[in-house]
């Protein structure tokens, strides 16, 4: 007694042991998970203030590329004395200086004469109305018609020559006249009348080096993708045009006293191809690239929450898996049922025969035992059971393997044959007894490996499968 006391104490004691241990592992495992959902809502909350960040300050990236054709930069010359008509020619690049006017002319693009004040950066000077400006806009003809201007591979420079009617003696062994004059150029996406305008001393012969550069801000699909490559930069360029001037002393240069300056237009680098005679011209791309996307954020954050998770695993282990998901459970619902198991709730029907033949009282003259030995209904089959034995409770199998040797006896019988041994062997081998044997046997077989496979189902099911055999 004293022994069951203490025995019942110590399964008591491990019990508690067990639930406390349970209850701080279940507050362990609770501070861990709600420190890992703080530590992943403060590191999402840094990345999206991050890719805030780098959308609405793009990180500029350059880059030079080559083209067989840019266009020819506008250009306003506004002077006092520049009271005649100013020419444009087309030049290629190895054209004499001195035969500039052998060139093609293109005229065409310079509009009328009028006054400096239409021209925001010359507003602030006095008389405004005395200066003669004239603009030379490559995009669009003044008379309307013909294409826009592109150095290629015809086209390497843009002469100019300005004339006026006062003298500038340039062809004797001094200058006795000089002016000063102002010029201004601007791209094909800029007005003219923005333009920002240099001062230069004439006469002279000037040289205008200029560099394309392409600016191209980000998209809204640069917070996903970054940025866009330069090959598809095809329009919405905020064009700029850095520029060097070189001028020269045209004494001497013996064309006419009544020119006062020769302004060319030249890329600052080009490309020659001799084998195809053909030229490229280098234009700056500035690309506006977000340094931080979305696509870069989810990747933070999937490495982030992956050495979360596998902290996590190393303190509490593995968690059960649920091999069905959301396209199984709910679109689909498709998860099979639970395997049928074999698990005996009853005794076989011949069994529960002989019980309860076991248990009827014994027969007396008043009352004779009307059970028989075996029910009919125990195991219906369509063969007839032969009457010198019972083999009722057999497995069906069993049952039409017995009729037929008991049938074969019988003919080897009825043919006169000696069977009497045969008819021995038969009885021995469908002998009640083995038969029963055998049926016990095979049900017994059945019902531990039934058990077993419950056992690891039910263990699997507990510790790695969460709701494998949930069925509606």
């Amino acid at each position: 007694m004293a022994d069951e006391i203490d025995s019942n104490e110590k399964m008591a004691d491990l019990l508690r042991d067990h639930d406390i241990r349970k209850q701080k592992e279940k507050r362990a495992r609770l501070i861990i998970v709600l420190t890992i959902a703080f530590l992943t809502l403060l590191f999402a909350a840094w990345n999206i203030w991050r890719m805030v960040i780098a959308v609405e300050e793009p990180v500029v990236t350059i880059k030079d590329v080559t083209r067989p054709e840019i266009p020819v930069p506008g250009v306003v010359f506004c002077g006092t004395t520049l009271d005649m008509p100013v020419n444009c020619f087309k030049a290629a690049m190895n054209q004499a200086d001195d035969n500039y006017a052998a060139a093609p002319p293109c005229d065409e693009y310079i509009r009328t004469p009028t006054d400096a004040s239409q021209y925001i950066n010359m507003q602030g000077f006095v008389n405004l109305t005395g200066y003669y400006c004239y603009e030379f806009n490559p995009s669009v003809p003044a008379s309307g018609d013909g294409p826009p201007l592109h150095y290629n591979s015809s086209i390497q420079k843009i002469i100019f020559s300005l004339w006026s009617k006062e003298k500038a003696n340039n062809t004797l062994g001094a200058i006795t006249n000089d002016a000063w004059f102002f010029y201004a150029i601007f791209s094909e996406a800029e007005d003219p009348k923005d333009a920002m305008f240099q001062i230069v001393k004439f006469p002279t012969i000037s040289y205008l080096y200029f560099k394309r550069l392409e600016k191209y801000d980000s998209t809204k699909s640069d917070a996903i993708t970054g940025g866009r490559s330069t090959e598809h930069l095809t329009n919405g360029a905020n064009v700029e045009l850095e520029t060097s001037l070189s001028t020269f002393a045209i004494e001497g240069f013996g064309i006419s006293a009544n020119l006062w300056g020769l302004f060319r237009i030249i890329p600052e680098r080009y490309n020659f191809d001799a084998a195809a005679s053909s030229y490229t011209y280098p234009v700056e791309i500035w690309n506006n690239r977000v340094e931080f996307t979305l696509l870069q954020m989810a990747a933070n954050m999937g490495g982030f929450v992956s050495i979360l998770s596998a902290l996590y695993l190393l303190l509490f282990g593995t968690r059960r898996t649920v091999p069905w998901g959301v396209v199984q459970k709910y679109l689909l619902k498709s998860i099979p049922p639970p395997p049928p198991v074999y698990t005996p709730a009853a005794l076989p029907p011949y069994q529960a025969a002989e019980t309860k033949r076991k248990n009827q009282p014994e027969p007396t003259p008043n009352r004779p035992n009307e059970l028989t030995p075996y029910p009919v209904d125990a195991y219906p089959t369509t063969a007839s059971p032969p009457a010198p034995f019972p083999y009722y409770g057999l497995d069906p199998a069993d049952r039409l393997l017995t009729v037929e040797r008991h049938n074969s006896t019988s003919e080897a019988a009825d043919d006169g044959r000696d069977s009497d041994q045969e008819r021995a062997s038969f009885y021995e081998l469908n002998d009640p007894v083995v038969l029963r044997l055998r049926q016990e046997l095979r049900m017994e077989v059945q019902s531990t490996i039934a058990n077993e496979l419950a056992k690891m189902r039910a263990y699997l099911n507990k510790y790695y499968f969460q709701g494998e055999f949930k069925t509606d």
